[in-house]
């Protein structure tokens, strides 16, 4: 009977660390990463986790430079909506410059400018 109840616990010994290496392989695969916790690895987890940390950080980076070149897109778009003003206003200003204007007529290219 003592050989009967050592080979019964033999067995659930088995069977527990088979469930629990199932659990682990599930563990693992519905979160996709091999490390979970220090169980599998405290080097590893720490390690991890610094490049965790810094794959969010240059993510971040890449997010911050994407809007500052679209700042700089914007701030690029108003400069040329100035430079094509200030073109037309000197282009008025050479038009009233001509002599042979009448005073309607430069009163029509000031109200324009």
């Amino acid at each position: 009977m003592v050989g009967f109840s050592r080979l019964l616990e033999l067995n659930a010994r088995s069977l527990n660390q088979s469930t629990d290496s199932l659990a682990q392989t599930f563990e693992r695969l519905t979160t996709g990463l091999r490390i979970n916790g220090a169980a599998d690895g405290a080097a590893d987890l720490a390690l991890s986790t610094e490049l965790d940390s810094d794959s969010k950080v240059y993510a971040k980076a890449v997010e911050n430079t994407n809007s500052s070149i679209s700042l700089f897109n914007i701030a690029s778009a108003a400069l040329d909506e100035q430079i094509q003003v200030l073109t037309r206003i000197k282009e008025l200003a050479a038009e009233a410059a001509n002599g042979a204007l009448t005073s309607t007529q430069r009163a029509a290219l000031d109200s324009e400018a």
